[in-house]
């Protein structure tokens, strides 16, 4: 028994560590590409009536202050992105600081390919810092709803969110 309690132990302070991930190395991808581990998943309701569906394990802590850069992209774009970006700031306890250069734990680039995606949630941790952590696809970006529908919602994704289909 204290074999077996001991053994507990050691697996729970394990699965309670962050593993150190490359880009390529993770393991799941979802329908907007948006990538993570295993999710071990929480739904949570609002007093709207809305849902989200989180793995927190990769929530940042209340009241972070994460840095963004956006690598690419006119200045236009990239004021559009950051006014967008910074209303999660009104739903989730969390800012955004915009950097022009420098570390940055959410790192943006902006083209007219590769898709929409995001590292979810702190895996951007453990991102190389000349690696990009989120792609939005500009020739999506035709009205400006379609453009803060996605912005919105890959940042979700950099917050933790996932997309509730993945939900079992």
């Amino acid at each position: 028994l204290l074999l077996m309690s001991a053994a507990l132990v050691s697996l729970q302070g394990w699965a309670q560590q962050k593993p150190k991930l490359s880009a390529k190395s993770v393991a799941h991808k979802y329908g907007c590409t948006s990538v993570m581990e295993s999710p071990r998943m929480t739904t949570f309701d609002t007093t709207k009536g809305a849902r989200g569906l989180v793995d927190p394990y990769y929530l940042w802590e209340n009241g972070s202050t994460l840095k963004v850069r956006i690598l690419t992209g006119s200045p236009a774009m990239k004021a559009r992105v950051k006014a967008y970006a910074k209303e999660w700031e009104q739903y989730a306890n969390i800012k955004f600081d915009f950097v022009d250069y420098g570390p940055a734990t959410i790192r943006v680039n902006l083209d007219d390919k590769g898709g929409h995606n995001s590292m979810i949630g702190t895996i951007a941790e453990t991102i190389p810092q000349d690696v990009k952590t989120m792609n939005l696809d500009t020739t999506d970006f035709q009205t400006a709803e379609s453009m803060h529908g996605t912005v919105m919602h890959e940042f979700g994704h950099a917050l933790g969110l996932l997309h509730e289909q993945s939900y079992p």
